[in-house]
C-alpha cells in the first residue's frame, strides 16, 4: 500500500503508532494515546523525565514540507491546552512541569517514516 493509496485516517493512526514507537525507544514514558476531552483529543501524553508533554503528531504522505508545524492552528493550539489543562485537572499529581510538542510524520516509503520532534512547539500563554 503506497502512501497515495491511503486515507488520512489511515495514515494518521499509522503515524500516531509509528510516533509513540519512537518515543518509546528514545527513553520516553508514554502514558496515553488518544486522550479524548470535550475540547478535542490529544494524540499522546508522554513523560521526558519529570514534564509531562502532549504531544499533536502531524502526518504527511508527500514530500517534506517545511511549512508542515504550521497545521497545528492557533485553534487547534487552543483546543489542545484545553484539553490538558482538563487532563491536569483530572490528574493533579502527576506533572507539575507541562510542555507542547509537535512530532511530525512524513511518510517515505512502506513502514519508513522521516520524523522530527518539535519540543515546546507552542505554550499556554
Amino acid at each position: 500500500m503506497t502512501a497515495k493509496s491511503k486515507t488520512a485516517s489511515e495514515l494518521g493512526v499509522k503515524a500516531e503508532s509509528a510516533a509513540v514507537l519512537f518515543l518509546i525507544t528514545h527513553g520516553f514514558s508514554v502514558l496515553r494515546t488518544n486522550y479524548r476531552t470535550r475540547y478535542g483529543e490529544v494524540d499522546i501524553i508522554f513523560y521526558d523525565g519529570d514534564t509531562l508533554v502532549f504531544a499533536e503528531v502531524k502526518a504527511s504522505g508527500k514530500k517534506r514540507s517545511v511549512y508542515m508545524p504550521f497545521k497545528v492552528t492557533i485553534t487547534k493550539q487552543r483546543r489542545l491546552i484545553r484539553a490538558a489543562e482538563e487532563y491536569l485537572f483530572r490528574y493533579p499529581a502527576e506533572a507539575e512541569n507541562y510542555r507542547f510538542d509537535v512530532i511530525l510524520m512524513n511518510f517515505q516509503k512502506p513502514d519508513q517514516w522521516h520524523i522530527e520532534h518539535i519540543k515546546s512547539a507552542f505554550t499556554a500563554d
